[in-house]
């Protein structure tokens, strides 16, 4: 009953006020955006903007396409092709959009809990599920046509799907959890980062290999490997389509600067310098500074200023546990905030899919603390 209940808390909050901003169509950034380029695939034309993977634009096509067909059967969307909808009426284009949004984010919370449930406790699952649940920025989000919640359910399946690999690592315990790493990364560029936690979790997993095949063990690569695999076969455009190299590069730049050499400017044609004039954040601080904004800032309001001073601990004791999946999920915080720390564009909604590790190690630290002070309350 519990669960539920905050399941449904969960959707509660994710769903009241969906149509916050319509009819018009600039309430959230790159809304409109967005759904421009799901007309694009509509209508048969080539993208060229690779700013959201291609597989995360299609994904949105099929499924606003499909509810606005639905409500078009029902007479609660005006009739006509897609990308009439879209241009005459965006609101109905967006209404369906962020539904998607919102059926991410509340599943997150429910896998959430029945993962840590199952691994950790039934109080640990609670608290991780509650925290989730109420998170301001979770729950906003949950109202926005963009890949953040979404990635955020992946990003607690490719946790879940790294506990076998954990245990023992084999090659074939390794392709599900490279499989959700594709798709991660086909819905927003930084789900890459579960590659790492991938290869801890293969680490852990050879126990009985010595030397280089313990560092580099099989499984990673080949989990590895089928992630790229399945990346690429999701987004072939970024292979095919120069101008949408062009686009990734440039987002490159501008999101980590220090880690992709040469002038914007000098590598790109005039009307591309134009585009990275506009994308290029106004940024003049101290490196360290992105750290500071997301710990005073984006996790101070998106996940509340208690969680925000536990956060620390509830990393370092993940790290040192022998728990897998707290090692997994702190070993993900840990790389995903480094990243998003280091770049000088600093927006609170990066900090969205790194709420749910948040939420499994502090639902756990205070579960342990429950059974410290009362050991019956904290089964």
């Amino acid at each position: 009953m519990c669960a539920a209940a905050i399941v449904l808390l969960a959707a509660v909050l994710r769903f009241w006020a969906l149509d916050t901003g319509l009819p018009h169509p600039l309430t959230r950034p790159d809304e409109e955006v967005v759904i421009e380029m799901t007309a694009r695939v509509a209508r048969g034309e080539p993208l060229a903007w690779g700013i959201y993977p291609p597989a995360y634009i299609h994904l949105m096509w099929a499924w606003t396409a499909t509810g606005l067909r639905l409500a078009q059967a029902l007479g609660m969307a005006p009739p006509g092709p897609y990308p009439d909808i879209v241009r005459d009426h965006p609101e109905h284009a967006l209404l369906v959009a962020r539904s998607l949004s919102a059926i991410a984010a509340t599943l997150a919370v429910a896998v959430l809990m029945l993962v840590t449930r199952r691994e950790l406790g039934t109080t640990a699952g609670l608290a991780a599920g509650v925290l989730l649940a109420t998170s301001f920025l979770h729950a906003r989000d949950g109202h926005a046509v963009k890949p953040d919640t979404l990635l955020s359910l992946e990003i607690v399946i490719a946790l879940w799907t790294m506990l076998p690999l954990a245990r023992a690592a084999t090659v074939r315990r390794a392709v599900v959890p490279g499989l959700v790493l594709g798709l991660a990364t086909g819905t927003k560029y930084p789900g890459v980062l579960l590659a790492v936690p991938l290869y801890v979790a293969a680490v852990l997993g050879s126990r009985g290999a010595s030397g280089w095949r313990r560092l580099v063990p099989l499984p990673a690569i080949a989990g590895g490997a089928v992630g790229t695999l399945v990346f690429l076969a999701s987004s072939p455009a970024l292979v095919t389509d120069a101008a949408m190299r062009s686009t990734v590069v440039l987002l490159a730049r501008t999101l980590v600067p220090n880690a992709v050499p040469g002038s914007i400017a000098a590598s790109t044609t005039l009307s591309s310098a134009g585009e990275a004039a506009q994308m290029i954040w106004p940024y003049t601080g101290p490196w360290w500074k992105g750290f500071v904004y997301h710990a005073a800032f984006s996790l101070r309001y998106g996940a509340g200023l208690l969680p925000t001073f536990v956060l620390p601990v509830a990393l370092l004791w993940g790290l040192v546990s022998r728990t897998p999946l707290l090692v997994l999920a702190a070993v993900f915080g840990v790389g995903y905030y480094l990243v998003i720390g280091l770049s000088p564009v600093t927006l609170a909604r990066y900090v969205t899919p790194l709420l749910p590790p948040v939420a499994l190690l502090e639902g756990a630290l205070l579960a342990a603390a429950v059974r410290a002070i009362a050991p019956r309350a904290g089964a």
